[in-house]
C-alpha cells in the first residue's frame, strides 16, 4: 500500500508541475493567437503531444463572459474555454477582457484541442 501511495503522490506532483509550466498568463488575444499559430500541429508527425517548450498548453486570460465572442475565437483559431479556475478569479479585478476590452468578469482558461 505504501508503494502505491508513493507512486500516486509522485504522479500527482508531476501532473501539477506540468500543468503549472504549461499554463500561460496573457493579456491580449493577438498574443494567444500568435502562440497557437506558431505551435506545431497535433497532427504533425514530429509533434510529441507534450507541450513543454512548444508553448500552447493552456492560456489563463481575463474574460468578459460573452458567448458570441467565444464563438468568434473558436472560429478564428479553434481555441475554446476549458474552465474558469476557482483559485484564479481574484486576478480578474481591475483587468479588461483580453478579447473585447470590456471589464473582465472572471478569469478563463482557453486551449485548443
Amino acid at each position: 500500500v505504501q508503494l502505491l501511495e508513493s507512486m500516486q503522490s509522485e504522479l500527482f506532483q508531476a501532473a501539477q508541475t506540468k500543468l503549472y509550466h504549461n499554463t500561460h498568463r496573457i493579456d491580449s488575444y493577438e498574443d494567444m493567437k500568435a502562440k497557437l499559430l506558431a505551435a506545431p500541429s497535433n497532427n504533425d508527425e514530429n509533434h510529441s503531444g507534450d507541450t513543454d517548450g512548444d508553448i500552447p498548453g493552456f492560456f489563463l486570460v481575463p474574460w468578459y463572459d460573452d458567448a458570441e465572442n467565444e464563438a468568434l475565437i473558436k472560429a478564428d483559431c479553434k481555441a475554446t474555454i476549458r474552465c474558469f479556475p476557482f483559485d484564479s478569479q481574484h486576478l480578474a479585478e481591475g483587468l479588461n477582457c483580453f478579447y473585447s476590452g470590456r471589464p473582465a468578469t472572471h478569469m478563463a482558461i482557453f486551449a485548443r484541442a
